[in-house]
């Protein structure tokens, strides 16, 4: 009984320097499954708290990330699928980098 969220993370860039489009997309951040799921953790608990963390916590997991797309799979449990959504809808940065998460679909 879970909900599959379909998720792209879209950089943000810094407006430090001027660059072009080609310089941009060489410097992109890293990302892997890992550091999505603690940030993700780390939201759900600054904006929930720990009741709201251990509600989604025993069932949520990064299944799948391409570092190509920036396209993830994360799959929750159907009662509290809201607690996650609503924090990946907050989270802004993924280890000091700009990110928008973009729910794309929800679906189970």
């Amino acid at each position: 009984q879970n909900r599959w969220l379909l998720v792209e993370f879209v950089h943000v860039p810094t407006n430090a320097k001027s660059s072009s489009a080609k310089s941009e997309a060489q410097i992109l951040p890293a990302l892997d499954s890992k550091k999505i799921w603690t940030a993700l953790k780390l939201n759900i608990i600054h904006h929930f708290g720990e009741t709201g963390w251990g509600k989604v916590s025993t069932s949520l997991t990064v299944k799948y990330f391409s570092p190509t797309t920036r396209m993830a799979i994360i799959r929750v449990a159907r009662d509290h699928h809201e607690i996650a959504w609503a924090g990946l809808t907050l989270l802004s940065s993924i280890d000091r980098d700009k990110f928008i998460p973009h729910v794309v679909h929800i679906s189970g």
